[in-house]
């Protein structure tokens, strides 16, 4: 059984002072699951998971954990979720810590972007792919739960069920290929953007919508996460102080209602299995809303749910199905170097929230 592609999805909403929701980003490696737990009492998220997990052929699960994050009882929120799903997966578990499994590191200009790749250690070709598990021994892995870790991509290319894959990474992780991939699905709502590179460029833009950013706009790397680099503004002029850098996009802003008078919110929303599950308010009293830069969970209403529900499948299938024609098409992907060689390894701090 080959599995999906797109197994657990975390997708970003914004709703507009009509309640109107608006289609912000996915993600590939989701966090917020733990705050998810903590505010409905249940790890829901998880458990759809693990159900997955157990239906896939093979007898084992490799699982990719940062060296510095073993299970103590101070977790960091991107080992929260691999901890708590240990217990419910029926098959042989091999933690695998993401710093053994370095072999090379290189860094590429791609589409507006800076990206810097790892990759795993492996036997290239004919079904031989390895990982090294927490005790340094080579293991042949049935599934892979590589949470932010950049596989290579011959795992998901000789029948690995890798979750996510890393086509659907290298999809969501640029937000403008996302969009790209989405924008198709019926009655979806992308706020306007536009990529930039410079300050110079920015000013451009700026002049020639007037009238799309009258009320401010959104500055964001368009590969990046947890909030980074993110700059909100309340007006059309130029950000004071504000270096842009290459891989940048200007988006429109959607203003939303705001909780109490006083805190912004926006949603992040999950579908396991291309079944949605639920989600949480994300809540801040900064306009950048991420659980990193200060925000906190809240229940999500049943009206907020039931408008985003069957949008939120449908724009996982999407991404689901384009990721699967990228890679039966020989897809290459945007990490796989062409002359691998040993060096310096360094992680690419992509711990997608």
């Amino acid at each position: 059984m080959r599995g999906k592609h797109y197994v657990i999805a975390g997708l970003d909403f914004i709703f507009d002072k009509n309640g109107t929701p608006w289609f912000l980003e996915a993600n590939s490696a989701s966090t917020v699951h733990k705050e998810y737990e903590q505010t409905y009492g249940d790890c829901t998220t998880v458990k759809a998971l693990a159900k997955y997990i157990n239906k896939l052929p093979g007898n084992n699960i490799c699982i990719f954990v940062s060296k510095n994050h073993k299970f103590k009882e101070h977790k960091e929120n991107t080992v929260w979720m691999p901890e708590k799903i240990k217990d419910m997966i029926k098959k042989d578990i091999h933690i695998c810590y993401m710093q053994d499994n370095l072999r090379v590191a290189r860094n590429y200009f791609l589409d507006h972007n800076f990206i810097k790749i790892t990759m795993t250690n492996f036997n290239k070709g004919g079904g031989n792919s390895y990982v090294l598990n927490s005790h340094r021994r080579k293991v042949k892995p049935d599934v892979i739960l590589r949470k932010h870790f950049q596989l290579n991509p011959e795992f998901e290319q000789e029948g690995v069920n890798v979750i996510n894959t890393m086509a659907v990474r290298d999809l969501v992780w640029l937000k403008n290929k996302c969009y790209d991939a989405v924008k198709h699905v019926k009655g979806i709502k992308i706020p306007k953007y536009f990529l930039v590179d410079s300050n110079e460029e920015l000013k451009k833009i700026l002049k020639k919508n007037k009238r799309l950013f009258r009320k401010g706009y959104v500055l964001k790397p368009a590969g990046d996460s947890l909030g980074r680099g993110v700059k909100i503004t309340k007006s059309a002029r130029m950000p004071y102080n504000f270096k842009v850098k290459p891989g940048y996009m200007i988006q429109r802003k959607i203003d939303t209602e705001l909780i109490e008078g006083k805190y912004y919110w926006d949603t992040r929303v999950f579908v396991v299995d291309n079944k949605f599950i639920g989600g949480v308010k994300r809540v801040n009293k900064s306009q950048v809303t991420n659980i990193a830069q200060g925000g906190h969970a809240r229940a999500l209403e049943k009206k907020y749910q039931a408008k985003i529900r069957r949008i939120s499948e449908k724009i996982v299938d999407a991404i689901d199905k384009e990721a699967k024609r990228l890679s039966e098409e020989g897809y290459k992907y945007m990490l796989t170097p062409k002359n691998p060689n040993l060096r310096e390894a360094l992680r690419h701090p992509c711990g997608e929230e």
